[in-house]
């Protein structure tokens, strides 16, 4: 497969063998990348939902809590 634009690029790699094998190499590379990020972004959004989670937990037992004692205040005042 020579490529009659570009001679010098076939000077590097002659077999039509290699050349696949370089290109498989390289979308095997890129393939690992494009999953690592998706694996890194999935994983901080993650956290960042379980974060959310956990404070509007909290914050629904604190609102609950204040409830509570403000009850218990007003029962003593009575």
């Amino acid at each position: 497969m020579p490529n009659p634009g570009y001679p010098e690029y076939d000077e590097w790699l002659s077999d039509v063998d290699s050349k696949f094998q370089v290109g498989w190499v390289n979308i095997g590379h890129l393939g690992s990348l494009v999953l690592l990020n998706m694996v890194i972004m999935l994983t901080v959004q993650f956290k960042t939902i379980v974060k959310k989670i956990k404070i509007c937990n909290f914050r629904r037992r604190q609102k609950k809590y204040m409830q509570d004692m403000l009850k218990q205040q007003q029962l003593k005042n009575d």
